[in-house]
């Protein structure tokens, strides 16, 4: 689908109907606020909404379009949050859930550790992404 051949109310009455691509879409224009007010919030809303129920492909799309959001926010837990949950390789609540296995021990969480670094590398790789 192209933004450009529909409405923005047309584009509308898709998401509403629940189509994932069309959510993606949205969040995008409000993400940049080209056609309508600019709107982070919402945009992040209709991605979120873009995870649910969507074939892997959108999905996908979606994860790493919040990924991306939050790595600019320099937000790094939300955005590993969310790289986490991706579908074919996550840890964390998707493939598997490691704090929920039966292991001998209970693993320890930490935050911020080596928290410049990974937000670097993190932003490196979203950079290189951005460009292609």
């Amino acid at each position: 689908m192209l933004i450009n051949d529909m409405t923005f109310n047309e584009l509308k009455q898709l998401v509403d109907s629940g189509d994932a691509q069309a959510m993606l879409e949205m969040g995008e224009l409000y993400y940049q606020g080209e056609q309508i007010e600019r709107d982070t919030a919402m945009a992040v809303a209709l991605w979120e909404r873009a995870t649910e129920n969507s074939d892997n492909e959108i999905k996908l799309k979606a994860i790493q379009r919040l990924v991306q959001f939050y790595v600019e926010k320099n937000d790094e837990f939300a955005a590993i949050k969310w790289a986490t949950k991706e579908e074919q390789f996550g840890s964390c609540g998707s493939v598997l859930n490691l704090f929920e296995e039966r292991y001998p021990h209970k693993p320890a969480i930490y935050g911020g550790v080596k928290k410049d670094e990974c937000a670097e590398v993190l932003r490196s790789f979203f950079k290189q992404v951005r460009e292609k």
